[in-house]
């Protein structure tokens, strides 16, 4: 079984430094159901800049992040409340989709 997931392969656009968004490249994460996420705002606040992108739970993508770059991780954990962040919203421009094996617990 296998589901949809994107592959970042190269830096997205955004409001965090550049080292934080550069350590999203190769990073894999499950693509979520088109979910309604209201108003898109930055991670920071003010306008988005990867609006009409794919669509992926925060918590996924933090996750997949913390084990692909530990401190770029934190800095969202530390800078932006995780409660905050439904969903992240990456520029199609940055990634592409691939399929992930998925295990059966």
């Amino acid at each position: 079984m296998t589901r949809q997931c994107i592959c970042i392969f190269s830096t997205p656009p955004g409001q965090a430094p550049d080292w934080v968004r550069e350590a999203w490249v190769g990073v894999i994460i499950p693509l979520s159901e088109p979910a309604n996420v209201g108003h898109q705002r930055g991670a920071l606040g003010g306008s988005p800049q990867n609006q009409n992108g794919y669509c992926v739970k925060g918590s996924d993508a933090i996750e997949r992040l913390e084990g692909h770059n530990p401190e770029a991780a934190k800095w969202w954990k530390d800078n932006v409340p995780l409660e905050n962040i439904t969903h992240l919203v990456f520029s199609r421009d940055v990634c592409s989709i691939v399929e992930e094996e998925v295990i059966p617990s």
